[in-house]
């Protein structure tokens, strides 16, 4: 039942949209390096060097989800409230899929090329990396904005790039001081 009235809650109130921008490898080293917040040593370093191709992304799920989940639980309905923003933070990291399957087509004379999103606040890429995304690509015209802390608004919004490379070229090994946290071990 919660699932249920989270996907009817969801369904009328999400409103995707998003926007993309291909940037060259020398352009994204300066995004990546955003505020120098960086790991010294992270994946992505080696990995966009490498690439065939970059694209910087932002999407959201828009302010009317965020609000309907915030009521929610401002009125106590926290088993709902909590599955909603559990449907929603899924469905935005599935629409972050949904790019980098849109970009991968454009490659489709190379079985070897995979696609990947990489977002700040991941992998050693520090938060702040928002901010040259912001400058880049200028989400608020799709509803985002960014707070001094670097959290976007709505909160069901997604930034980063989708790096297209030899597949190999994705894989790390988990050696990293930040791997310990990782919930996703999505490199492997």
């Amino acid at each position: 039942d919660l699932f249920s009235k989270a996907c009817i809650l969801f369904t009328g109130n999400a409103v995707p949209v998003g926007t993309t921008a291909k940037i060259s490898q020398k352009d994204f080293e300066v995004v990546f390096r955003g505020c120098g917040k960086n790991e010294t040593e992270n994946p992505l370093q080696g990995i966009f060097p490498k690439s065939d191709g970059l694209v910087l992304f932002a999407l959201t799920l828009g302010q009317a989800l965020s609000v309907r989940i915030d009521e929610l639980f401002d009125s106590g309905d926290f088993a709902v409230g909590y599955v909603l923003d559990a449907v929603a933070g899924a469905a935005a990291e599935h629409a972050g899929t949904g790019f980098e399957q849109k970009f991968a087509e454009t490659f489709k004379g190379d079985p070897e090329i995979r696609v990947l999103a990489y977002s700040p606040g991941d992998c050693g890429w520090h938060l702040s990396g928002q901010e040259k995304i912001y400058e880049c690509l200028a989400p608020e015209r799709i509803g985002i904005s960014l707070s001094e802390r670097f959290l976007m608004t709505p909160l069901k919004s997604v930034t980063g790039v989708l790096v297209a490379g030899k597949k190999d070229g994705h894989l790390v090994k988990p050696q990293y001081s930040f791997c310990q946290v990782c919930r996703t071990r999505c490199c492997r």
